[in-house]
């Protein structure tokens, strides 16, 4: 019989400067894929005609392993009927090969709609956020150390030899102030003869992680020594099939991966090593058991006590310390960390779109509606402290210059993790911390809420009417429209009448800040857009754009977007 056609759909060719697994995947075993599937369907008496490649997504990985699903339409013959219908191959590639090579485990027909599950994104990079995080670090320590969910304290090192990787010491290095690296693939590293104390090259094999001595403190160099082993391993476990992936579509880069990557990658490892270190279920009853013990201090005293017993049990830092048992729920317990430190309330975007990932609380400041972005600060929606430019940007009022704390969020900084190019560091730099600031006129935002409700309610449930709805509302015109969001009159007239596959982001975002939505109603039509908004640096980005910036012109938004590395929104013809 002939070999069955297959034809690739040009989805999978990845965008310039773009890694795209599925893409990697599709040019370099959809042959392949496709000849095994039509074996195996053949051998069930399923004769197949032509196959068209629809979807291809990554599912998880281990250290060795990367597995994905090939989704397939496929036209066969079956019991001499003509048929058509959808099958689903398992597959796994190598890491160690750096996706060389792959297997077929399974050909299934596809009864129900295809769901990938937690499926990874196209670059790779996981996105992880909230409880998600509290469930990867448990399966970590259950598969790799699962007596510290127990109870028992975390040896970092043994953790790391567990999944397969060797932990070296190298001297210090003051001039990057880097305290370890993770190596994803063999390279050489600066080390300091621990004689001579003269630093010289030498080669490292993937899989290695090089901690560098920053203390002379036994417990100050434990307390580091065992977060940066944990902060490897997070990238070891989760990220190095990103890296290997940037690494293929960009290998003469000294540091392929991206900045925007770099940033999620990071906050992940971040947010992880303390989950590893102080793990929640031990951590919450030893420190029940603690706070019994000392009942008869006062509260300082009592806090201290158990602060100091935790950082010395776990071998963590009496900053990370404090920070984990506030995530838990001991933050009545701690004195108030934002005495210790200056509040500033200029943040750069790509600080406040990590920060936003990372805080609820900033979240839930911006989503009350009330602030914008201006001069870098996030500032009251009130014309004595802010207002639109001829240009369409923000500006802060002199009022609002000279009185910051009354209008502005405030921030605080603390240590943060930048990467090299080989691997992954993690380095003493600064990050910013979101605190409680000045909220706006309960008033004002009561009654802004219920006249955004009475809108809300009056609108269609599908995509189409709605936006017919708030240009009727708004008295746009298409025309009008079309200037201010960059989409065509000819895609309007289609996205008014339902004429289309699916809505891109991009678009759906465009329309909001065209139509200067309030940020409920600009959620409310990309839900009926039927996107789903997730936990990476783009869509927070969007999210922020929606909750601070909609009054700004289409350009302006460009200049924000451009800073975070992501596509403009003046693009024609987005629709397919």
């Amino acid at each position: 019989m002939e070999q069955a056609e297959r034809t690739t759909d040009l989805m999978y060719l990845s965008r310039a400067g773009t890694p795209s697994f599925p893409a990697l995947i599709a040019h370099r075993f959809s042959d392949a894929i496709a000849d095994r599937t039509a074996k195996a369907l053949r051998a069930k008496r399923i004769l197949p005609e032509r196959m068209f490649l629809k979807k291809i997504r990554a599912t998880g990985s281990d250290p060795h392993d990367l597995t994905y699903d090939v989704l397939f339409l496929c036209l066969y013959t079956e019991n001499g009927r003509k048929k058509r219908g959808d099958f689903t191959v398992s597959c796994a590639c190598s890491l160690d090969d750096a996706f060389m090579s792959t297997r077929i485990f399974s050909v299934s027909p596809l009864k129900e709609p295809y769901r990938s599950g937690e499926s990874l994104p196209d670059d790779l990079v996981p996105n992880l956020s909230g409880d998600a995080l509290d469930r990867a670090a448990e399966q970590i320590l259950s598969e790799y150390c699962p007596e510290a969910l127990t109870g028992a304290p975390v040896d970092a090192v043994k953790l790391a030899e567990r999944i397969g990787l060797r932990v070296e010491t190298a001297g210090s290095d003051d001039d990057l102030g880097n305290y370890g690296q993770v190596f994803f693939e063999n390279s050489s590293d600066a080390t300091e003869d621990p004689e001579t104390g003269i630093l010289k090259l030498c080669s490292v094999s993937s899989g290695t992680v090089l901690v560098r001595a920053v203390s002379k403190d036994p417990a100050t160099d434990r307390a580091i020594r065992n977060n940066t082993v944990l902060h490897e391993c997070v990238h070891w476990l989760l990220h190095r099939p990103a890296f290997l992936l940037y690494e293929i579509f960009d290998p003469s880069s000294r540091s392929p991966v991206t900045a925007s990557a770099v940033q999620r990658m990071e906050r992940q490892a971040n947010a992880l090593s303390p989950r590893l270190l102080l793990p929640a279920g031990p951590v919450r009853s030893r420190t029940g058991k603690l706070l019994t013990r000392y009942v008869s201090l006062s509260k300082e005293k009592r806090a201290s006590a158990v602060i100091r017993n935790l950082c010395a049990y776990y071998g963590a830092s009496r900053q990370l310390t404090e920070i984990r048992l506030s995530e838990l729920g001991y933050g009545d317990l701690l004195p108030s960390r934002a005495a210790r430190n200056t509040k500033r309330y200029e943040i750069g975007i790509m600080d406040a779109v990590n920060e936003f990932l990372r805080s609820t609380a900033f979240q839930k400041a911006l989503r009350s509606g009330r602030y914008r972005y201006a001069d870098n600060c996030f500032v009251l929606r009130d014309e004595r402290f802010s207002y639109l430019t001829e240009d369409g940007s923000a500006s802060l009022t002199d009022h609002a210059k000279r009185h910051r704390e009354r209008c502005c969020l405030p921030f605080v900084f603390k240590r943060a993790i930048p990467s090299g190019s080989t691997g992954m560091h993690r380095r003493a730099a600064s990050e910013p911390v979101f605190l409680s600031g000045p909220l706006p006129d309960t008033k004002a935002l009561a009654e802004s809420a219920a006249a955004v409700s009475r809108i809300l309610r009056s609108l269609p449930s599908g995509f189409p009417d709605t936006l017919v709805a708030h240009m009727k509302r708004k008295h746009v015109t298409s025309e009008a429209l079309s200037e201010a969001s960059s989409v065509s009159v000819r895609q309007l007239a289609r996205l008014r009448n339902g004429q289309y596959r699916e809505i891109p982001l991009p678009t759906a975002v465009a329309l909001c800040i065209g139509l200067k939505l309030h940020p409920i109603l600009s959620f409310d039509l990309i839900e009926k857009a039927g996107i789903r908004l997730t936990g990476s640096i783009e869509h927070a980005g969007y999210q922020i754009l929606l909750l601070c910036m909609a009054d700004r012109s289409i350009y302006e938004c460009d200049r924000f977007l451009n800073e975070l590395g992501i596509p403009p929104l003046e693009k024609k013809e987005r629709l397919a």
